[in-house]
């Protein structure tokens, strides 16, 4: 992605790539980006160990991994656990 090095009409030193409204509904879809919920308002930028998570991600897999059904096996849940991991 290319950024010009110039100063643009807004009084940045790079020109914007995305709108700010862009920005926060993309924000949004991850979890715990803007705050942690024991210490407060942060700015998630690890680029060593973590990573985001988004969101909806992590709901869907919640949603299966409730089911104690082992996808090796050979019943209608078990074949439909096996349909989303291939």
């Amino acid at each position: 992605m290319h950024i010009a090095r110039n100063y643009c009409k807004d009084n940045y030193k790079y020109k914007r790539v995305f709108s700010d409204e862009f920005l926060g509904k993309l924000r949004s879809k991850f979890a715990y980006l803007n705050y942690d919920p024991t210490y407060g308002k942060r700015l998630f930028m690890d680029n060593a160990g973590g990573s985001l998570r988004l969101t909806e991600a992590i709901t869907s897999k919640m949603d299966w991994d409730l089911f104690p059904d082992c996808p090796l096996r050979y019943h209608e849940r078990a074949l439909d656990l096996t349909k989303i991991v291939d």
